[in-house]
C-alpha cells in the first residue's frame, strides 16, 4: 500500500503522496490534522485501542479516510 520514498526525487515523492491521498490513505500526521487532534493524541488512542481504526504496513502506521470519517461520526453522536 505505502511505498518507500527513499531514492525518489522531490517531484516523484509529491506524486506518490498525491496518489496516496487520492486513495484515501493518510499518515498519522495527516490523520491527526484531518481530525483536529495532535499526533500524540492519535498515537495514544491507537495504543489504548481507542480512536479510529489504524493499519500497519511494514513498520509504518496509516489511516484510511473512511475509517476517520466513521470515527468522527461516532464521536459526534
Amino acid at each position: 500500500m505505502l511505498q518507500s520514498v527513499i531514492g525518489l526525487s522531490v517531484a516523484e515523492r509529491e506524486a506518490a503522496r498525491e496518489a496516496r491521498l487520492r486513495e484515501g490513505i493518510l499518515t498519522p500526521i495527516e490523520a491527526a490534522e484531518y481530525l483536529g487532534l495532535s499526533e500524540a493524541s492519535l498515537r495514544w488512542y491507537r495504543c489504548k485501542g481507542k480512536g479510529p481504526r489504524a493499519h500497519k504496513d511494514g513498520g509504518r502506521w496509516f489511516y484510511l479516510r473512511h475509517d476517520l470519517d466513521a470515527y468522527r461520526q461516532d464521536v459526534s453522536q
